[in-house]
């Protein structure tokens, strides 16, 4: 329930809040579903996507990266966790 939430706020953040307080929601968010950044990421390329008006997919890149600086910190934060 929390993740389905989480991830239904961070898509409409993107479209409702400034660009730097919808990516401080998305990373957080991210931290408890890591794919959340690129779909967020590809989410806003389908939204705002212009044919001719920057060569790569830079929303979709953006989100790619964050997701795999949120798999490598989250596999540490849980191989550091002493049961």
């Amino acid at each position: 329930m929390i993740k389905g939430a989480l991830t239904v706020a961070a898509l409409l953040s993107v479209i409702a809040l400034p660009w730097q307080f919808a990516a401080f929601f998305v990373l957080a968010a991210g931290t408890v579903v890591p794919l959340l950044p690129l779909a967020c990421g590809l989410f806003l390329e389908a939204l705002y996507w212009t044919p001719g008006a920057y060569p790569v997919p830079i929303f979709a890149l953006l989100g790619a990266v964050a997701t795999f600086g949120l798999y490598l910190v989250r596999g540490r934060v849980k191989a550091s966790i002493i049961e």
